[in-house]
């Protein structure tokens, strides 16, 4: 009798638990999706070919007149104009 009535207690817990659950479980709706981005314009095609290959050259910026920024904050002076 004690058996049955624990038993009984236990699955009363269980489904109450169940039904707490659920209603969370509806709750949850799948993330929005992003709006798609504007389209792009189209690139203007250039009278020049592309180039084969990119130089990249690295330089501190502070030897003038050898290198340094300009009033624009891009690198100038002897080394760049050399490359």
């Amino acid at each position: 009798m004690r058996l049955a009535a624990l038993l009984l207690a236990l699955l009363g817990l269980a489904t109450g638990a169940l039904a707490q659950q659920q209603p969370q479980q509806q709750q949850q709706r799948p993330a929005a999706k992003p709006a798609a981005p504007a389209p792009a314009k189209p690139a203007t095609k250039s009278p020049f070919s592309p180039p084969a290959f990119k130089i990249t050259i690295a330089t501190e910026g502070a030897y003038p007149p050898f290198n340094y920024l300009d009033r624009k904050g891009l690198p100038a002076g002897f080394e760049m104009e050399l490359a």
